[in-house]
């Protein structure tokens, strides 16, 4: 469920403002930490039931029925084209992104919301960054797209400064494409650096999260990090089994087993098998070929 984040954010504080309590204050009486307030006061954060009850239980005002005022409308077709969109990155459909863009394009004719309009915009950047990365080979052109897209909820963010903001969920997956581009224009540790600020900044039931930990182990491998690599390939195959979200297992058992491989552990090779078994279940076939080749070319492994 997609909220207006932003207004209910502005409720809270205006709330909070009637009772005179500050942040500082109003943390100690409900033990959510200030940084978490913040967010929330931000409209950078969805927070929890439980986190609501607690904040509830001091300002005095049912927050869980509050924030079900502030739910967006239109927002079944909007995870539609979102969904869709995800599922052609995951399988790196890149040529064919063009179609939700102009379905995003569509839906704004609808839309009344700002704060909604703000996000609908932010992925149509995204997504015309990842055409111009991919399709066209343009990585300077994708990251100046990339920080446009940040900069319509973050308006002072820069490349510098990033580490000084929150970040909602959709701008995390922003920051997290631009970190991807700036391994290949940068110093590698400047990548790195960047994930894991996102991985820090997520919460752990996000969407995002296993993408992030993908990301982190393909990094760390790269770099040689092989422990490092195992362990965000681990992390986010508890989060998708957990979750019951498989979609992603094919590349993070990937991951696992070259930095299994390369660790010198000995179940490396179940490892890759799973990862072999979640391709044919996702319908993965093009990257069943590429695991297969590349185990074959690099690590003369025979699947």
């Amino acid at each position: 469920m997609y909220y207006n984040l932003e207004g209910f954010g502005e409720k809270i504080t205006s709330i909070r403002r009637t009772h005179n309590l500050t942040r500082e204050q109003l943390s100690e009486l409900s033990l959510v930490s200030v940084e978490t307030i913040r967010k929330i006061e931000t409209g950078k954060y969805v927070p929890s039931h439980k986190i609501l009850d607690d904040l509830s239980a001091v300002l005095k005002i049912d927050l869980n029925q509050l924030l079900l005022k502030y739910r967006l409308e239109d927002f079944q077709a909007f995870d539609d084209i979102k969904n869709r969109m995800e599922a052609k990155l995951d399988r790196g459909e890149y040529y064919t992104l063009k179609k939700e863009y102009e379905d995003f394009d569509n839906l704004l004719l609808s839309i009344k919301n700002q704060y909604f309009e703000k996000i609908i915009r932010q992925l149509m950047l995204l997504i015309k960054a990842v055409i111009l990365s991919k399709k066209e080979n343009n990585p300077t052109k994708s990251l100046e797209t990339l920080i446009e897209a940040i900069c319509i909820t973050t308006h002072n963010f820069s490349l510098p400064n990033y580490q000084s903001f929150f970040y909602s969920s959709t701008e995390i997956r922003i920051l997290m494409n631009i970190a991807l581009l700036l391994r290949k224009l940068k110093p590698k540790e400047e990548a790195i650096e960047m994930l894991e600020f996102c991985i820090d900044m997520v919460n752990s039931n996000d969407k995002i999260y296993p993408k992030l930990c993908h990301n982190l182990s393909g990094i760390y491998s790269i770099t040689k990090q092989y422990d490092k690599a195992l362990k965000f390939s681990n992390l986010g195959i508890e989060h998708c089994l957990n979750k019951r979200e498989y979609s992603g297992l094919h590349i993070l058992y990937y991951g696992k087993g070259i930095a299994e491989y390369n660790l010198k552990h000995e179940e490396y090779i179940d490892s890759l098998n799973k990862a072999i078994s979640f391709c044919e279940i996702l319908g993965q076939d093009e990257f069943k070929k590429v695991i297969i080749n590349k185990c074959n070319k690099f690590y003369n492994i025979k699947l």
